[in-house]
């Protein structure tokens, strides 16, 4: 298991304002994915600080939106492994 968590290196950053999630693979910007759902705010100091505060409600259920948001870490995850 270790080699796997060596191998796959997730970096969180603070980039102009905007909170990305990025690898050698992949970049996202998570402020602009959540655009119209939340303001994501970020700032870096010893360590990056974000706050996401959610805008809007959802009209799906709840397990709806956690099949949702299950959907999307896995993409994302498949992605970060390749």
């Amino acid at each position: 298991m270790s080699n796997i968590r060596d191998s796959i290196t997730t970096n969180f950053d603070c980039r102009e304002g905007r909170f990305v999630i990025w690898n050698k693979s992949v970049l996202v910007d998570v402020t602009d994915f959540l655009t119209g759902h939340a303001e994501v705010t970020c700032a870096m100091g010893g360590y990056v600080d974000v706050t996401i505060h959610k805008v809007r409600d959802l009209t799906n259920s709840p397990e709806a939106n956690r099949n949702r948001v299950q959907q999307y870490l896995e993409a994302f995850f498949d992605v970060v492994a390749t």
